[in-house]
């Protein structure tokens, strides 16, 4: 396993662990499909958030505003089922906070929450929405 693959799998396990730390018995990563669209996220969970699609990313250059997160954005946005609003998971090598971010098309903005319990309240609500999120 290349060191990219294996930190992928490690940054996927950790949100799994965040989200059942905060409630979330379902989170469970999927088997990859080498990124062939239209497929499921890199985590699921089936019975409280169905209509989420993840996206994780564990990068050494990853922040708000860089072109690392712009393109995990568009990745989620273009791999993501057309009945699922996409989210990316992200922390950046040498930080223990994973953030979550997603576009906003109503307000034209990106929008992100920091810790886990905050990425579970907006998954929560997200998950709810119908419509333009």
């Amino acid at each position: 396993m290349t060191n990219g693959r294996r930190k992928g799998k490690e940054g996927e396990l950790e949100i799994v662990n965040e989200l059942k730390k905060h409630g979330v018995h379902d989170a469970r990563r999927t088997v990859q499909h080498s990124g062939i669209e239209g497929q499921i996220g890199d985590v699921v969970c089936p019975e409280t958030f169905p209509r989420l699609h993840f996206e994780v990313k564990r990068l050494g250059n990853i922040s708000l505003g860089t072109k690392p997160l712009e393109d995990a954005l568009d990745q989620a946005e273009r791999d993501r089922p057309k009945e699922s609003f996409p989210v990316v998971c992200w922390r950046a090598d040498g930080t223990r906070v994973w953030k979550m971010s997603w576009r906003c098309p109503s307000l034209g903005h990106t929008l992100t929450v920091y810790s886990s319990a905050a990425i579970v309240a907006a998954c929560g609500r997200l998950n709810e929405q119908t419509g333009d999120l």
